[in-house]
């Protein structure tokens, strides 16, 4: 399955929103992709969103191997496992968003003490073993912690700050709540990665990355070297 390198890569697959390929503009296609849930959530002991048909694609398709998790604890269902089944790795990675900078958050919220950079460095640690791939990572619809998370990929890469504005935008296409605006990467991601050094975007994610995360010059290297389409 592929979508054009050119236009939006979007993907359709059974009960599950938002769902994308991040190939595309310079990132390969079929390793890395967005979306939204795979089970209820809130609570809800980790119901199953998918269907015999959504399983086939996600597994015999897109051949996904690895699930990071992004939902806050208990808004994950409480699921120990990706409702993929047990070929699939499951990795709980949990972010707070509520309006903040996903990029730079750290505080407590009922009674859960949220790092955002330290789930951060762990997801890119993820990113840059090979083995791990073909990837999928969501949130609850896909739209703030996974469009943050989808930022940093695309910019570490070297993709065009306007195309990091378009994929960003895309996720209003999908049934999510509320609007996602130019001003929600300017002010917060935008704001804080061109803070870092470096004469280019993608300098400046990796300068972040390394200095600020704390994820090793070795690691981001590998992680380039796995998704840049040369």
């Amino acid at each position: 399955m592929r979508t054009t390198n050119k236009g939006p890569r979007n993907l359709f697959v059974n009960n599950v929103m938002n769902i994308r390929d991040l190939g595309g503009h310079g990132i390969k296609q079929g390793l890395i992709y967005r979306s939204g849930r795979f089970n209820e959530d809130e609570d809800l002991d980790g119901k199953s969103l998918l269907d015999e048909q959504s399983k086939d694609v996600l597994l015999n398709t897109l051949k996904i191997k690895t699930e990071v998790d992004l939902r806050r604890p208990g808004e994950n269902g409480n699921i120990k496992a990706s409702p993929l089944g047990e070929t699939v790795s499951y990795n709980h990675l949990p972010m707070y968003y509520g309006g903040e900078n996903v990029l730079t958050y750290v505080g407590e919220r009922s009674s859960f003490l949220y790092d955002n950079p330290a789930r951060i460095k762990e997801f890119f640690e993820l990113l840059s073993d090979r083995n791990n791939y073909p990837i999928d990572f969501h949130c609850a619809i896909g739209k703030d912690r996974t469009g943050c998370m989808a930022y940093l990929i695309e910019a570490l890469c070297g993709m065009e700050e306007e195309y990091l504005y378009r994929d960003y935008l895309f996720s209003n296409f999908a049934k999510i709540s509320g609007i996602c605006k130019t001003e929600d990467i300017d002010d917060r991601y935008g704001a804080t990665l061109k803070a870092y050094e470096g004469e280019s975007l993608q300098e400046k994610t990796y300068n972040y990355l390394n200095k600020a995360i704390g994820v090793s010059t070795e690691k981001l290297d590998a992680i380039k070297d796995i998704l840049i389409d040369k």
